[in-house]
């Protein structure tokens, strides 16, 4: 029910258009379309060109703005427009109304990341892997390195997702988004401070965490950064939940 209510927005096909950029980028390559300008020292295969696009949609901020907005509507507009207190008559208790919400939206950031890497890796092999730019292989040397760094940054999504819901139901809807991407922009900037940016959301994903590190070493970081970040998510939907079970929403 709560997806399907996700999915008659239109941001949330807003976003899913996005995802098939990769297709965009790798005809230009194909085409030799001018507006493209690639500095390759090696070719690409198919994990290194998925990785690429993964990190050039997440730059341009399109994804990042568009989950903020669907978490900032998730939770604050259903308080304003009154549904919320309509599912509470048929929902046992407010923490599970806002775990299906949080599920919801997770199941959203989990498609957007599973629908890239498929077009990126069609766009691969019906594009780039027939230019100078492919090599038609599929994996790379740096597998472990892309996977550890594309599942730290949905999950730092979805720490900014669980603080639209922590603001949302306090505050109106653009309110919410502009303060969450408020502290997006903080969390960016101190991702540059030494020492304290290792536990910064934003620099944690980031790839140079994790290439030129040992397989056992790789792993033991990463084992590292997800319980952090779990922490961050768990930590910031509890407080939610208690903030909610105190509210009037009558």
């Amino acid at each position: 029910m709560e997806l399907y209510k996700l999915f008659k927005k239109k941001i949330v096909w807003l976003l899913l258009i996005v995802s098939l950029l990769p297709f965009l980028y790798a005809s230009a390559m194909y085409f030799n379309l001018s507006f493209i300008s690639i500095n390759a020292k090696e070719t690409f295969n198919c994990i290194d060109y998925a990785y690429v696009m993964w990190n050039l949609i997440i730059i341009l901020g399109l994804p990042t703005i568009m989950y903020l907005l669907i978490g900032s509507n998730t939770v604050s507009s259903e308080l304003e427009g009154g549904q919320i207190r309509m599912l509470l008559t048929r929902v046992c208790s407010r923490k599970k109304l806002l775990a299906y919400k949080f599920l919801t939206v997770s199941t959203l950031v989990a498609m957007f990341c599973i629908i890239c890497f498929f077009t990126s890796t069609a766009a691969y092999y019906l594009f780039v892997a027939k230019t100078s730019y492919g090599n038609g292989m599929f994996l790379s040397k740096d597998t472990l390195a892309i996977i550890s760094s594309v599942l730290l940054s949905n999950l730092e999504i979805l720490f900014l997702i669980a603080l639209t819901f922590l603001f949302g139901i306090r505050m109106k809807s653009y309110s919410t988004f502009l303060v969450t991407l408020g502290i997006f922009i903080v969390l960016k900037i101190f991702g540059n401070v030494p020492y304290l940016k290792v536990i910064m959301p934003g620099y944690i994903s980031s790839f140079s965490n994790f290439s030129d590190l040992s397989s056992g070493s790789l792993l033991l970081k990463f084992a590292i950064y997800f319980i952090l970040l779990m922490l961050y998510i768990v930590f910031t939907f509890k407080t939610t939940v208690y903030k909610f079970n105190r509210m009037d929403v009558s």
